[in-house]
């Protein structure tokens, strides 16, 4: 399938996820269709097939496209986390956030609060945001997790690395450096960033979701290839979006 991640990867803007169960998230994703009619949106195979009624005439690039593993080993880590976090679309729609180098795009309010759990930081807006505001900062979501990509995956190899030799002691810095990385790079959401109010966006560590779900208890979730899926993970809320 790695020609297919070629083919997708350069022209996708964010990565979807919401409950199959809630209607209210179609709404918003019918949003998201009026806001990104020359680019691309990604969802997750199992979020297709939950709700063929929706993406029926949706997929394949108008908007939205059916995303797929490059290495087969990234969606066995896909369910693994989804186990741990109590959603396999959440699980899969994280990892494939990472290894498309994308951002998360949230559209159900129950998915927000099991990320809230694991948020590392969390920018706040207090303010309306009109359709200007969406579209710049969902573009600056997007330089989020680019340009903090080469520093997470060297980080995710080094754990990975660390793992293999057994010495889980030296984790503990590599997991906390993403504290300050994400602090620092909240400063770029200046124009609507407040101390508190409503949830704009959840920098989500999936290194260190990978830990707590004891992933590498697995011998093949030790492979190499298992770092394109642990980088942070910008996750937006498009719950108050429309």
């Amino acid at each position: 399938m790695f020609y297919r991640y070629a083919m997708i990867v350069k022209n996708l803007r964010g990565v979807v996820a919401f409950d199959p169960s809630d209607e209210e998230a179609l709404k918003r994703a019918e949003w998201l269709t009026k806001r990104f009619r020359y680019r691309n949106i990604g969802v997750p195979v199992s979020l297709v097939n939950a709700r063929q009624d929706f993406f029926k005439d949706k997929v394949e690039g108008k908007p939205f496209r059916t995303l797929y593993y490059p290495v087969s080993v990234l969606e066995k880590l896909s369910l693994k986390i989804g186990d741990y976090l109590g959603s396999n679309v959440l699980g899969e729609a994280l990892v494939l956030a990472s290894t498309y180098i994308s951002p998360l795009l949230v559209l159900s309010q129950s998915l927000l609060d099991i990320l809230s759990k694991h948020s590392v930081e969390t920018v706040y807006t207090c303010k309306e945001l009109d359709n200007r505001d969406w579209k710049l900062h969902l573009r600056i979501a997007d330089y989020t997790i680019l340009d903090m990509y080469e520093y997470s995956v060297k980080r995710a190899s080094k754990a990975l690395e660390v793992l293999r030799e057994g010495a889980k002691p030296l984790l503990d810095e590599l997991v906390s450096s993403a504290k300050s990385k994400c602090t620092a790079d909240t400063k770029r959401y200046w124009r609507i960033k407040c101390d508190n109010g409503e949830v704009f966006m959840h920098y989500i560590d999936n290194l260190a979701l990978y830990l707590e779900s004891r992933a590498y208890e697995e011998q093949d979730l030790l492979d190499p290839d298992v770092a394109a899926g642990l980088a942070i993970v910008p996750a937006v809320n498009l719950v108050i979006a429309g």
